[in-house]
């Protein structure tokens, strides 16, 4: 996964996971088409949450083999284990409230 993030800010990033702030509601993530709909990897939201937990089990399994391991992400850069679980937890935050689902 390609960082979008200088090296030089990735620390203060990185610190927005560790707070209660939520996500901005308008985040341009540099990796999607700016002004365009992205196009749909699933046939129907049931097929997309099965891959989701699907890749969420893979995750934990991922991580008790390598428990030392950091994986890239595209804004926050290489997240552990528990980092990831903070990133997740936000995103899927995010995301509810968008779509008002809390």
């Amino acid at each position: 996964t390609k960082s979008y993030t200088p090296a030089k800010y990735l620390e203060k990033t990185q610190a927005i996971l560790w707070n209660y702030k939520s996500m901005p509601k308008q985040f341009d993530h540099p990796a999607l088409k700016k002004g365009e709909t992205e196009t749909l990897r699933y046939g129907s939201l049931e097929e997309a949450k099965t891959v989701l937990l699907t890749a969420m089990d893979e995750m934990t399994t991922f991580f008790k083999e390598n428990p030392k391991a950091t994986v890239p992400n595209g804004v926050f850069g290489d997240l552990d284990e528990y980092t990831w679980e903070l990133y997740n937890r936000k995103h899927f935050h995010h995301h509810f409230v968008q779509f008002g689902l809390i």
